[in-house]
């Protein structure tokens, strides 16, 4: 099962177990560095990962479903780095 992307270049998406790829990529690494997860970067959408976003979503308010869509992206503080030299700089909402 892939997942929905709703435009290109976006983080507009819909990701849930089973999935894979750079989207779910970047999600554990956004779980890991702004909610202090410890997920193994494997771009597979797994229980450990599906644990983690449950965990996430009852943090930020969000339904927890385990899935990755609209409302958890947009309740969600997601990393930004330093173009140089790639450390986090913040966690900050999605404008």
């Amino acid at each position: 099962m892939l997942p929905v992307r709703v435009s290109p270049f976006t983080s507009n998406c819909y990701l849930q177990y089973g999935n894979t790829g750079p989207g779910v990529r970047a999600l554990q690494k956004n779980m890991n560095s702004c909610y202090g997860k410890s997920l193994v970067l494997d771009s597979s959408f797994g229980g450990a990962t599906e644990d983690a976003l449950e965990d996430v979503q009852d943090r930020i308010g969000a339904r927890v479903d385990g899935e990755y869509g609209r409302e958890t992206m947009l309740k969600m503080k997601w990393a930004r780095y330093n173009p140089e030299t790639g450390a986090r700089v913040d966690c900050k909402y999605l404008p």
